[in-house]
C-alpha cells in the first residue's frame, strides 16, 4: 500500500489525495500483529486466552449504534452476561430452543417495567423455589388452566365463573362458602350454602 503524509500531519495508507479530515486513513484490508490502543485508553486485542477483547477506558460506555439490525451470532450457542468477570446470565440455543438462564445458584429472573411513570415488577420467577411465578396483576388465560401438581391451591378472593358459578365467602355467618349459579334454588348443610 502508498503512503501519503498530509501538510496537516495526516497519514492515509492506499490514497493517492486526503479524503476528509481524519488523522488515519487505510484503504483496503489491512492486518495488525499487536493490539490496538486509541483515544484516552480504549483497546482492542487479545485477553489472556488469546480471545478478542473489546474493551472501554475506565468508567466509561461501549456503545454499538447501527442504522439497519444488530446480530450475534454466536457459533458455540451461549450468549453469555457477565459482571465483573462473574457470568450471571446467558442465553443458549438447544436444538433450536431458545434458553433463558440465571446462571447464579438461587437467583430470580425478574421482568420489571414501567406503568405510567412507575417502575413496577411484573413477574418474578423463583428460582430458589423450583421457578413458581409471581404476578404482580391480572394473568389472562387464552385456553385452559390445569394442575399437573398434588398440591393444595390457596386463593385470597372469590372465584367467579362465566355465567356458571361462584365461591367465596359467605353472606351469612353460618356457611364459609358460597356455591351459586343462575338457577335460583339454595340449600345449606354443615357450614355450606349452595345455591343451584
Amino acid at each position: 500500500n502508498k503512503f501519503l503524509v498530509t501538510t496537516g500531519g495526516n497519514v492515509l495508507i492506499g490514497q493517492t489525495s486526503a479524503v476528509g479530515s481524519s488523522i488515519f486513513q487505510v484503504t483496503g484490508n489491512s492486518t495488525f500483529a499487536g493490539n490496538i490502543t486509541f483515544g484516552d485508553g480504549h483497546f482492542i486485542g487479545d485477553d489472556g486466552d488469546d480471545n478478542l477483547l473489546i474493551q472501554s477506558s475506565a468508567n466509561e460506555n461501549i456503545i454499538i449504534d447501527s442504522a439497519d439490525d444488530i446480530i450475534l451470532d454466536a457459533g458455540g450457542d451461549d450468549i453469555k452476561l457477565n459482571v465483573s468477570g462473574t457470568e450471571y446470565g446467558k442465553f443458549n440455543n438447544d436444538s433450536s430452543n431458545l434458553n433463558i438462564f440465571s446462571s447464579i445458584q438461587d437467583k430470580d429472573i425478574v421482568f420489571r417495567g414501567n406503568d405510567g411513570g412507575s417502575s413496577i415488577t411484573a413477574l418474578t420467577l423463583d428460582m430458589s423455589n423450583g421457578g413458581s411465578a409471581t404476578f404482580r396483576d391480572d394473568i389472562d388465560f387464552g385456553g385452559k388452566l390445569t394442575q399437573t401438581g398434588t398440591g393444595n391451591n390457596t386463593f385470597a378472593g372469590n372465584i367467579t365463573g362465566v355465567g356458571a358459578s361462584f365461591i367465596g365467602a359467605a353472606s351469612s355467618g353460618a356457611a364459609l362458602v358460597t356455591i351459586e349459579n343462575n338457577s335460583g334454588s339454595t340449600a345449606t348443610s354443615y357450614g355450606l350454602l349452595v345455591k343451584g
